[in-house]
């Protein structure tokens, strides 16, 4: 069962990489792919390096107990689902204007959260306390990939949705092709990840911290991107490497810190979402131990949550125009029923 898995991941890898592919950048497209071999190669060695580990690998792969079964096709259907994310994320690149990929990606990517929401209910107590977790690793590349499409829209997608009902009209402004919309459905992904917080025995503070500064670094390279570098055409190459800055701030500040023992960088810098995470870690250690964390939790909880609202409410207003160039389009879409009705 062991050759098996690793069977089944390296066909899982090799998809997401012909995926990427498509990533116009070149030298982004050589990093991705550079960080995915690391990875995989720096995870090899940890698990066969190790006996511990290794014993590890072979109960979760034989199914030792319902844990490590539970596991097992976690981690199974986590790599088909980011296989068929990448796959799809490669043929929106190809594929021509009049193709909509991105209404069934996203309606896919939630029946799947609500399914996953819905087998947790069943499942060991001691297991339902990850499906916060499970569902942020499920909301992440959907939401990347949403929030970095081009918003051009051509009238035979417009059609789709105008010429239905009520609720199929409403639902454009969450499934709509575009980051104008894909912002609707990064928020819409955000209230149902946090409402997984209420079905844990234990309602915990620092999980409900984590998942919003999540969310709110999601959003935060696309405002960025539309404040500084609007007129850029790439906006997926744009938004990877803001993402890539604020990470290379995150390790500097992290540098700081351990080398003058001072934690006031922070206060500076806490407006990115990588070092709010570093203060959750923080009071979260501090909660346990008898030291003084600097910052209360209702601080992190009110730096997170404004973080989040002026991430998205940036990306909101800079979606006007679109949404302008969208309802034309959208008019044009009317007129050609019309004819046709007429007909």
């Amino acid at each position: 069962m062991v050759l098996i898995t690793i069977f089944l991941l390296s066909a899982s890898f090799t998809a997401i990489t012909v995926g990427l592919s498509a990533i116009p950048s070149f030298i982004l497209r050589g990093m991705v792919s550079a960080a995915i071999a690391v990875s995989v190669f720096l995870i090899s060695i940890s698990l066969f390096d190790s006996r511990r580990n290794y014993q590890d690998l072979l109960d979760i792969c034989g199914f030792a107990t319902t844990m490590h079964t539970s596991f097992y096709l976690i981690v199974l259907m986590s790599a088909i689902y980011l296989s068929w994310l990448a796959i799809d994320f490669g043929a929106s690149y190809i594929a021509p204007l009049a193709e909509n990929r991105a209404t069934p990606r996203r309606l896919i990517a939630l029946l799947l959260m609500l399914i996953t929401s819905g087998v947790f209910l069943f499942t060991p107590p001691n297991l339902i306390d990850i499906l916060p977790v499970i569902i942020v690793l499920l909301a992440i590349p959907v939401c990347v990939i949403s929030l970095t499409e081009a918003s051009f829209l051509v009238p035979n997608i417009s059609a789709s949705f105008i010429s239905r009902g009520a609720l199929i009209r409403k639902s454009r402004y969450l499934l709509y092709p575009g980051w104008q919309s894909g912002i609707w459905y990064c928020i819409l992904l955000y209230f149902i990840t946090i409402g997984t917080i209420f079905f844990l025995p234990d309602h915990d503070q620092a999980l409900f911290l984590t998942i919003t500064t999540t969310f709110s670094w999601l959003l935060f390279p696309l405002a960025i991107t539309k404040l500084f570098f609007n007129r850029f055409q790439n906006l997926f190459t744009i938004y990877v490497a803001v993402l890539l800055v604020s990470a290379v701030l995150f390790l500097v500040t992290i540098s700081v810190i351990s080398i003058t023992n001072t934690k006031g960088i922070t206060l500076f810098l806490c407006w990115l979402p990588p070092v709010q995470f570093y203060l959750i870690i923080d009071a979260k250690s501090s909660f346990y131990s008898s030291r003084s964390s600097g910052y209360s939790y209702e601080f992190i909880l009110a730096l997170s949550i404004i973080s989040l609202a002026i991430n998205w409410a940036i990306c909101l207003i800079r979606s006007f125009p679109e949404w302008n160039a969208i309802r034309k389009n959208e008019n044009a879409a009317k007129s050609i029923l019309a004819n046709i009705s007429k007909d």
